[in-house]
């Protein structure tokens, strides 16, 4: 009877338990986001890229966490904007037929390498990630 007493004590101890546990809100990641990656890099941090569906944001979110990211967010850049071999600069969110997007993100020693796709062609884009807030990533043709 004792150990009847316990089992049921137990069972209503476990739902009540696992009712405070699904109270908890669980981060999910966004259906627009279609790619998220991180890295850490020597004395700058842990980076994050975060690129979305190009239909519903055309420009890539990249963030750093200086102390891991265990730390507070110490930068967050959105990149709309690249310069192309010519000097020409490129503003993905100006072009509202879609034609142009970022895509093929690879982390480098210091910077994020990434694809600009337009219908000027593709180009291989190079993001320094220890300069100034604003520095455009350099194209080149592919």
């Amino acid at each position: 009877m004792a150990f009847l007493r316990f089992y049921l004590l137990l069972q209503c101890f476990l739902v009540f338990m696992s009712g405070q546990v699904s109270a908890n809100q669980v981060d999910v990641i966004p259906k627009n986001i279609s790619f998220v990656s991180t890295q850490w890099i020597d004395k700058l941090g842990t980076f994050r890229v975060i690129r979305f569906n190009s239909e519903d944001e055309p420009c890539f979110i990249v963030q750093n966490y200086a102390k891991g990211l265990v730390g507070d967010l110490t930068r967050s850049d959105s990149i709309c904007r690249v310069q192309l071999p010519d000097k020409r600069i490129v503003d993905v969110s100006e072009d509202i037929s879609g034609g142009t997007w970022f895509e093929h993100f690879q982390w480098l020693e210091r910077g994020l390498n990434f694809v600009l796709d337009s219908s000027n062609g593709k180009f291989n884009c190079i993001l320094s990630l220890d300069k100034p807030i604003g520095t455009l990533a350099q194209c080149s043709v592919i």
